[in-house]
């Protein structure tokens, strides 16, 4: 008798904990709220936080597969990039070690079809981008308040990371396949395609000053990517 009452308390704790411990594995769970983290296809977890209205990721995208698992090319030779029209990704100097850091760098293809981010999230347009930056106060000093005090070239001047949003000076990967701007800046590629140039997309730039700015790049080019939620 005392081994069955053991046994059935033990059913009833393992039974509470899968239902509550994968919590974390659905992103869109009823139960989940923006500040707990979220985790990719691939097993990396993403803290949250809350800026306005929206909820966004504060780390860059590190994902190799899409939400629903195919495998996104990790592509390493310069002339092969170029060539590119699919998704793929690269580390910055095709480094692991700065890799773990400042997450992958995507090609603009690998965030067309919708599926580059966690079940629930997503890449975000522009005008989710215009509007972070607005509930910053404004693209003057909108880049002061999203960047890390630390990472920086001329770190901590004009960083404060009041916003949480964490952002590193993580660079690029240009569209002839060569890597500028670590410590220096960062592009974020939006969701956002460019209406007077199919070859190009809008992104967001947070650069060593306090500000932030706007403009396209080519769908070729690797730039960092951050999700927000659906």
């Amino acid at each position: 008798m005392k081994f069955n009452s053991l046994f059935l308390s033990l059913f009833a704790t393992l039974s509470v904990c899968l239902v509550s411990c994968n919590g974390d594995d659905d992103n869109t769970s009823s139960s989940w709220a923006c500040g707990d983290t979220i985790t990719d296809v691939d097993g990396h977890v993403y803290t949250t936080v809350a800026i306005g209205s929206e909820c966004w990721i504060q780390q860059n995208l590190n994902t190799a597969s899409y939400n629903d698992g195919t495998p996104i090319p990790n592509v390493t030779d310069q002339t092969d990039w170029t060539q590119l029209e699919t998704g793929a990704w690269a580390y910055y100097d095709n480094d692991v070690v700065t890799g773990q850091l400042h997450g992958k760098l995507y090609n603009w293809y690998a965030i067309e079809n919708g599926n580059l981010c966690p079940e629930g999230w997503h890449v975000p347009t522009a005008g989710e981008f215009n509007q972070l930056v607005s509930s910053l106060g404004g693209s003057a000093i909108a880049g002061e308040k999203m960047k890390t005090t630390m990472g920086w070239n001329n770190s901590p001047d004009n960083a404060t990371n009041s916003s949480g949003l964490s952002v590193l000076p993580s660079g690029n990967r240009d569209y002839f396949g060569g890597f500028l701007g670590l410590g220096e800046n960062v592009w974020f590629f939006t969701a956002s395609e460019d209406t007077n140039d199919p070859e190009r997309a809008l992104w967001l730039k947070v650069t060593s000053e306090s500000n932030t700015d706007t403009g396209t790049a080519l769908k070729k080019d690797g730039l960092p990517c951050r999700c927000v939620l659906d």
